[in-house]
């Protein structure tokens, strides 16, 4: 996990959270073994998958992986430990990862991710962003304005 998951974790901006899974070495060996990961977002909510392990680290075990921010699949292979990423996930545009064990052994397949609130997600890419915040001002101004003993009934 980097400095800036530690951060966005430490300051109460984002959870964390794991997917794991085990796939186990195919009943007819040596053809491969595959299992899917699909992740999709709840509603007003982002994931960022920022870590990937593959245990054991092996050539022959990897990942194809498609989401919103990727331009097409992209292969990927542990060799020293956790492979890091940073790979976008909304309630609209899923990510996949296609995991293939073709060794003769048992895969374990862990994918991190932190969750964030979709306002939150958009000040990090967007700091100057004050959309939401300028529309509920004006909300309560005009809320304001009107004297408390007037109630304004329909007609």
């Amino acid at each position: 996990m980097g400095p800036f998951i530690q951060e966005l974790v430490l300051k109460g901006n984002a959870r964390l959270y794991e997917k794991d899974v085990f796939i186990p070495i195919a009943s007819n060996y040596p053809i491969p073994n595959t299992e899917t990961i699909i992740l999709e977002a709840p509603t007003n909510f982002v994931w960022i998958v920022y870590e990937i392990d593959l245990v054991p680290a092996d050539v022959n075990n990897y990942l194809v992986v498609t989401g919103p921010n990727i331009g097409s699949n992209v292969t990927l292979r542990a060799q020293h430990g956790p492979i890091e990423t940073a790979f976008l996930v909304t309630d609209t545009a899923a990510w996949t990862a296609t995991i293939t064990n073709n060794t003769s052994s048992g895969l374990a397949v862990a994918v991190r991710y932190i969750e964030l609130t979709t306002l939150a997600y958009t000040l990090l890419v967007d700091p100057s962003y004050r959309g939401e915040t300028a529309a509920w001002k004006k909300v309560l101004t005009t809320a304001n304005r009107q004297p408390s003993h007037i109630h304004q009934e329909a007609k």
